[in-house]
């Protein structure tokens, strides 16, 4: 008598149907495990930018100009320029910039103090306290918040990171 070696009919659907409901269950969490790594490494990029501008208000000795707006798409832009203000949503106007349209899910709002156009100075201070909040959104209609971060820039030159 010859043994037969396999999966019935019913054990396959049954598999099927048990991986499914795994896959169903996993993921809402790896979508969110994606989206705070884009928080992150957007944050991280935002961080690296300011510390970036005053490191070369020092090297140069010169004014560094911040910059942030929104691009003609709809993303919002973060640059900055050394000796002179710069838009950042005009392609070649700043040095370095970074947009929320290059990460799906993220969006940057920038908080601006008493000047349009903040400035690290020679001895590494700027000219105004600047916040650049950074937010995680599950869904393109911006209505469930993962998580938001803040990269602050004080008037002595201090910058934080802030989960």
């Amino acid at each position: 008598m010859t043994r037969q070696r396999g999966f019935t009919l019913v054990e396959l659907f049954l598999t099927i149907a048990l991986v499914a409901i795994v896959a169903g269950l996993a993921a809402p969490a790896v979508h969110d495990t994606i989206l705070n790594a884009r928080l992150q490494n957007a944050t991280g990029k935002v961080f690296d930018l300011f510390n970036e501008a005053k490191s070369l208000a020092v090297k140069e000795n010169q004014d560094v100009y911040l910059s942030a707006g929104t691009e003609p798409g709809g993303s919002v832009c973060v640059g900055y320029n050394v000796g002179a203000a710069c838009v950042c949503e005009t392609s070649g106007s700043c040095q370095k910039v970074v947009s929320d349209g290059d990460f799906p899910g993220i969006q940057f709002e920038h908080f601006r103090g008493e000047l349009a156009t903040p400035a690290f100075t020679p001895e590494g201070w700027i000219l105004n306290y600047w916040v650049i909040k950074i937010y995680a959104w599950r869904d393109a209609a911006r209505t469930d918040l993962l998580k938001q971060n803040r990269v602050r820039s004080y008037k002595t030159g201090l910058i934080l990171w802030n989960d």
